[in-house]
């Protein structure tokens, strides 16, 4: 090797690099996901504003399933991931954890986003969070009425 000749990086730098680069891009996925979106879409139906009274409940309850990120775990194709997909839920019947059955209404729906552990669904795990507090009664509304025009029933 002469004076004038740079030492090649070895595989395990290479390597470390890469990581370095798939970390950092990583971390900004996160924060666009979790801090940019929810700021965008929280400025465009702001609870307080006069176009989130005026935007029909099924339109807002797809700006809001996906503002509480609850198509994080539950999906619109009848496809199940981390909780049971909303596909034809409402006027189902759902088996739970417990052996009981019960029929998804609006009632149901509302404690189940409200207090996830009242009825835990047969083969899912306890894992959604509690939104009470989390999300007004229009929101609630319209998430319930959004997941009720994904059903055929």
């Amino acid at each position: 090797m002469n004076d004038h000749t740079m030492p090649q990086p070895s595989e395990v730098e290479k390597r470390d690099g890469i990581s370095k680069i798939v970390a950092i891009a990583g971390i900004i996925t996160i924060v666009v996901i979790f801090v940019f979106f929810p700021f965008v879409w929280g400025n465009f139906v702001n609870p307080t504003s006069e176009i989130y009274e005026s935007v029909p409940l099924k339109e807002l309850g797809v700006i809001t399933f996906a503002n509480k990120a609850c198509n994080t775990c539950h999906t619109i194709d009848g496809r199940a991931t981390i909780g049971p997909s909303v596909k034809d839920l409402f006027g189902s019947e759902g088996k739970m954890a417990d052996g009981t059955t019960l029929m998804v209404d609006e009632n149901y729906l509302r404690q189940s986003i409200l207090e996830p552990m009242a009825h835990i669904v047969d083969g899912y795990q306890p894992v959604m969070p509690i939104y009470q507090g989390l999300i007004n009664t229009r929101e609630m509304d319209a998430i319930i009425a959004y997941i009720k025009s994904l059903s055929s029933k």
